[in-house]
């Protein structure tokens, strides 16, 4: 008999996936910590499992979640703490830790997986490329860096997560902006890399006892700074005799099979530009990717990864020994809002070639620019018969969702 599964997870993740198949993932034991401001739609999409659920104000922010959740464990005498969103995970390492009596290191492999410059210290130790980067704690450690390496460069907060937090400064009018938003002198948890303007490639995948379920890389039109900025997010996968695609497959194993404390079942996504022709690490997180990531596996290989790596984590997996390949070539996009109020929208599309259409966006309701990049107002999944086919027909859904979703200044 399986254990009782305790779940991490946000409101917009439990909205993606009708009741009936999360009834059957999570079996008949199950405690969900969630937000308290999806109370009413999670009534309404999980009727019949609401009462299971626990609702936490300023979810993603409030140390009470973990302390709530170790309790909820240990009553339930499980183990299995399972987050699937980049604020979780920590705390449910930290939770599993001590289930385990500390015998485990779930908090300290998380980490690697959460510290920006740990990660990228720990592949640069394996021979993997990456920008060159420093901590910094003042404003002259940040100007030492400036002066060998030159602008631009991109200061962060090592755990951010959405991008937020991220300032790309270009000069030195940019430094000082960005110095003058600091309330000390000194600077925690920060870090500065250089600067590449660059494409980019996404790569998700899952592993199931160690091994590769699948691995899907695409390419991104703009970047994630780009995408706060008001930009839509289009990403094609990537043709399946493409050499590129072969070599983000074999570095992404390289990473996760050699470099990283990867745990036996889990999801990832990882980021690399492509300078002049070679990969470069970006980042790389334990969890699936956001927007419509999720929706666009379902399409190209026709498994739930959340889900599939929850059975994982269970003992039920299907898939353990199993390698997949896309049965269809597909891309999604995300349209971020425009700074004002949504009067209307269409309520399905007009393109025979969508697979999958989201509108998480709200009529009547008033959107400012975003601040993290999981704020799309609409999403949608494509296919196509090539990778510029596929990228040529999301172009073409977003200027038709600019010409017929209606906004008011």
């Amino acid at each position: 008999m399986s254990k009782p599964v305790v779940l991490f997870v946000p409101t917009k993740i439990l909205l993606e996936t009708p009741q009936s198949e999360w009834l059957e993932t999570l079996g008949e034991k199950f405690v969900i910590l969630t937000s308290a401001g999806g109370r009413d739609a999670l009534g309404k999409h999980l009727p019949n499992m609401v009462d299971r659920m626990e609702f936490f104000d300023n979810f993603n922010d409030n140390p009470a979640v973990e302390l709530r959740a170790l309790d909820v464990a240990t009553d339930l005498e499980t183990d299995l703490v399972i987050a699937l969103a980049e604020v979780d995970l920590l705390r449910a390492a930290r939770v599993r830790d001590r289930l385990n009596f500390s015998t485990t290191k779930h908090e300290q492999n998380t980490q690697y997986f959460r510290d920006k410059f740990l990660m990228k210290q720990r592949l640069a130790e394996h021979g993997i490329k990456i920008h060159p980067m420093r901590t910094f704690q003042s404003a002259l450690e940040l100007k030492d860096f400036v002066d060998t390496h030159g602008y631009p460069v991109v200061a962060k907060p090592r755990d951010g997560r959405g991008s937020g937090g991220v300032c790309v400064l270009r000069d030195h009018a940019d430094f000082l902006g960005y110095i003058s938003t600091m309330d000390a002198t000194t600077f925690q948890n920060l870090m500065v890399e250089k600067f590449v303007e660059a494409p980019m490639l996404h790569v998700n995948g899952l592993y199931v006892d160690g091994e590769a379920v699948f691995i899907t890389p695409v390419r991104a039109n703009i970047g994630c700074l780009a995408f706060l900025d008001g930009e839509s997010l289009g990403v094609a996968m990537l043709d399946r005799d493409s050499e590129l695609r072969k070599e983000a497959v074999q570095l992404t194993k390289r990473i996760l099979e050699e470099a990283l404390p990867s745990p036996r079942n889990f999801l990832f996504y990882l980021e690399l530009f492509v300078v002049d022709g070679e990969l470069v690490v970006c980042e790389i997180a334990s969890r699936l990717g956001g927007n419509g990531v999720n929706q666009e596996v379902i399409e190209a290989f026709g498994i739930n990864p959340r889900l599939e790596f929850i059975k994982a984590e269970r003992g039920f997996s299907a898939l353990r020994g199993v390698t997949l390949e896309p049965k269809a070539l597909v891309g999604y996009i995300a349209v971020p809002p425009r700074e004002g109020v949504l009067i209307d929208f269409p309520d399905s599309p007009q393109h025979d070639f969508i697979r999958s259409y989201n509108i998480t966006g709200q009529r009547g309701k008033k959107y400012e620019k975003m601040k993290l990049t999981n704020g799309e107002v609409v999403c949608a999944v494509v296919e196509g018969a090539t990778e510029a086919h596929v990228a040529s027909r999301l172009n073409e859904f977003d200027a038709w969702v600019a010409t017929n979703f209606v906004w008011q200044q």
